[in-house]
């Protein structure tokens, strides 16, 4: 399978002088591919997230490697040499008192706090495995994707699960399919997708993968987090009919999809903008309001006519 890679610092860390805390991992397999990517918790408490991250990935790529893991084995078996492995770094380089007191009384282990998303696939079947809020995704060969891992409640905002909670076991999301997949992508939250299939990385798969994720596909907001990418395919797969029909279709599902809140966007702005010109028609009665009324006037009739837009859209999807 081919692989793209994009790792970038984040503009904060950046202007902090911190250093990146994303981390990524690939394994080649006969047939297929182990990949991992982890986010190094940005909380300052997780002081060493940077190699708790490339320590989970690394424990991920060796229990992907076991074949006879069941799903629910593969979680404990990386969360194991996870904490096993960040110990032992941990009793060779004991905390400082700055991380001591930055910890403030909780478990060492937090302070390689870490999110992890890995998946598998050969022949035999796909693995999808997430813990915290990056995003794993898998496409099969007829260019449609694989059922999204379940949200995690846990995961709201800034908040997130974390592969040093004992818990980690319990809130891993774990899915394991039968078919293998022709294409997988790996994100930490750095890249702002969360909840959405990104479909201009989707869209390389449509052609032969260039040599590097072009820099326009690349997230420029403003949230300065690190972001990783990691997209692989397998080429023969991706160039197969079946894949390329369906993988349009997703691509304009995703287009429709998109108009749709485009046009949700300008509608909750064209009733904010009413609401606000009824107000103040209601306080200016008796002075000289034409210019008002027809810029409100015309705002009802793009109001209409966004009604019209969402709901032929509405009905097509």
């Amino acid at each position: 399978m081919k692989t793209l890679i994009s790792c970038l610092q984040g503009r904060r860390h950046i202007l902090r002088r911190e250093p990146c805390e994303d981390r990524f991992a690939v394994l080649p397999l006969p047939g297929g591919l182990a990949a991992a990517a982890a986010d190094g918790h940005g909380d300052a408490r997780c002081c060493r997230a940077g190699f708790g991250a490339r320590v989970a990935c690394a424990s991920a790529l060796r229990a992907l490697a076991d074949p006879a893991l069941s799903p629910e084995e593969l979680v404990g078996a990386i969360r194991q040499r996870y904490e096993r492995l960040c110990r032992r770094h941990l009793a060779r380089h004991p905390l400082t008192e700055r991380e001591q007191a930055l910890l403030a009384g909780l478990d060492p282990l937090y302070a390689y706090g870490t999110t992890l998303v890995c998946a598998r696939t050969d022949a035999a079947g796909t693995t999808l495995l997430r813990i915290g809020d990056s995003e794993v995704l898998a496409l099969g060969p007829d260019g449609l994707p694989f059922p999204v891992l379940a949200a995690d409640p846990n995961c709201t905002g800034s908040a997130t699960t974390s592969l040093a909670d004992p818990d980690a076991e319990t809130a891993a999301r774990v899915a394991r399919y039968d078919r293998p997949a022709a294409a997988l992508l790996l994100f930490t939250d750095g890249y702002s997708y969360r909840g959405q299939l990104p479909a201009g990385l989707l869209d390389l798969l449509r052609a032969p993968l260039p040599d590097a994720i072009p820099a326009e596909l690349l997230d420029q907001g403003d949230h300065g987090d690190d972001q990783t990418i990691l997209l692989a395919a397998d080429e023969a797969l991706c160039a197969g009919e079946g894949f390329r029909q369906g993988l349009t279709e997703l691509l304009d599902r995703l287009a429709a999809a998109e108009a749709l809140r485009k046009l949700q966007r300008e509608r909750r702005e064209v009733m904010a903008y009413l609401r606000l010109a009824q107000k103040v028609l209601r306080e200016r009665q008796g002075e000289d309001l034409r210019s008002l009324c027809c810029h409100t006037r015309e705002q009802l009739d793009r109001l209409q006519a966004l009604d019209a837009e969402i709901a032929a859209l509405s009905a097509a999807s």
